[in-house]
């Protein structure tokens, strides 16, 4: 029993050895090289990449939402223009219509998360035509249609603006935990756990500031 111990403890003691780097990768640490900026007050900071896949998506994604967009303007006038509920079959079809439509959405990303994307209103807008037809159709009863046109009308315009105006560049820049006031103009901080304990602190800045 006492050599299993034992065994158990020296197994557990590497593990621990070996997983101990990536617990450390994983909250991050201040890069050792790479180019340094100091902002007016003399505080360094270190440069890194910013937000370059997020703009590569953005550009690849973009004449699709366009695409969808007006997919989902046609389909709320061809809902709002129903005079009644369609009856026997073509309830169902119009039910599945609605989710595909839907579904096609989700290639633009959401909110928050791996899958965030700088258009996810476009996929905000194909859950809320879904909703505008459940509310119709009866589905969901604990909102009204016109409440359901109000946030889909909303999704829309945010849409729209996303198509038109593009994420501007921007870059990471890690500094000192001790400094809590934004390095720069125009920059935020990002909250990323464990950061403060490992004596560091990380901010979004555009990335004219890296040139500055």
């Amino acid at each position: 029993m006492k050599k299993e111990r034992l065994l158990s403890l020296a197994v557990g003691t590497l593990f621990v050895l070996f997983l101990l780097p990536e617990r450390l990768h994983a909250f991050g640490s201040p890069p050792a090289s790479g180019p340094r900026i100091k902002n007016a007050e003399g505080v360094e900071f270190a440069v890194i990449d910013g937000n370059r896949e997020v703009l590569a998506r953005y550009q690849a994604k973009r004449g699709a939402a366009e695409h969808y967009v007006q997919k989902i303007v046609v389909a709320t006038r061809q809902l709002l223009a129903m005079d009644a509920l369609p009856t026997g079959a073509a309830l169902p079809a119009q039910s599945r219509r609605m989710r595909a439509l839907k579904q096609e959405g989700e290639m633009f990303g959401t909110f928050v998360g791996p899958d965030a994307s700088y258009l996810h209103h476009c996929y905000a807008s194909g859950i809320a035509v879904h909703t505008l037809w459940n509310t119709m159709a009866g589905f969901i009863r604990y909102e009204t249609p016109h409440q359901a046109l109000v946030e889909l009308n909303k999704n829309i315009t945010e849409c729209l603006s996303q198509i038109e105006n593009p994420p501007s560049p921007r870059v990471t820049l890690i500094g000192p935990a001790t400094h809590t006031r934004p390095p720069f103009q125009g920059c935020q901080e990002i909250i990323d756990q464990g950061q403060n304990d490992a004596g560091y602190k990380q901010w979004g800045c555009p990335a004219a500031v890296a040139s500055s």
